[in-house]
């Protein structure tokens, strides 16, 4: 499903791209185009999908990923902005039965982005997301009390993404995203008694930091507009 994913977005990315250059005025392909306004704010509603370390993706899966960054353009097209997240996951029935521990992510940083006008409506834009990531679980229920739980975690947080958007105003623009997220901590079943449900952790599942894979949608509000030179 991952794959199937994917794929359909990708096929989107690149029929719409080519899309918009085919349709573009001759004048504006060999003038490169910007956005009339200084700031935009962008809200992202993705879904995670867990993929490393091993343990964390036999024990959780994504529930939402809700990103908002204000961003400021600096020199043509280039933006730095700062970002909050706020993402789920829990433990569903086909992975621990009976159980539904749940995770938190809070992250707060730097987004670095590039805006490349394909037209003056279709935007692809490259950027990254750095910073760092507080992870809280709730919900624990360790069978015997000799668990040595740990609720909290940690860990820097960096996140490349790519983003195709769609202005249907002239600050008003909707899009497609896909990110690839990694937190600088190793997921640790232990800490939530994960393996007191039933399930059988090995020394492999235990290996590389926490990865996940986002894919979603996201809205742009753009203001402060340029003064005409």
């Amino acid at each position: 499903m991952k794959i199937s994913a994917l794929i359909s977005l990708l096929s989107i990315l690149t029929c719409s791209s080519a899309l918009a250059q085919g349709s573009g005025d001759e004048d504006e392909s060999t003038i490169a185009i910007h956005s009339p306004y200084r700031m935009s704010i962008v809200a992202n509603g993705l879904i995670p999908h867990p993929i490393s370390n091993s343990a964390f993706r036999r024990s959780f899966d994504g529930i939402y990923d809700a990103t908002l960054s204000v961003n400021f353009e600096v020199y043509k097209g280039f933006n730095v902005g700062l970002m909050g997240k706020n993402s789920g996951f829990q433990t569903p029935a086909d992975k621990i039965a009976s159980l539904n521990t749940k995770e938190q992510y809070n992250v707060g940083g730097v987004r670095l982005s590039y805006d490349y006008f394909i037209n003056k409506i279709a935007v692809f834009t490259p950027g990254i997301n750095f910073g760092q990531c507080y992870i809280h679980a709730y919900e624990i229920m360790p069978i015997t009390s000799s668990a040595n739980v740990n609720p909290n975690a940690q860990g820097t947080y960096i996140e490349p993404e790519l983003t195709m958007s769609f202005y249907t105003e002239e600050d008003f623009a909707i899009g497609f995203n896909l990110s690839y997220e990694i937190v600088n901590t190793v997921f640790n079943p232990y800490a939530l008694a994960l393996e007191q449900h039933g399930i059988v952790f090995t020394q492999s599942d235990l290996s590389g930091v926490t990865q996940n894979i986002s894919i979603g949608f996201h809205f742009v509000y753009s203001f402060w507009k340029k003064k005409r030179k």
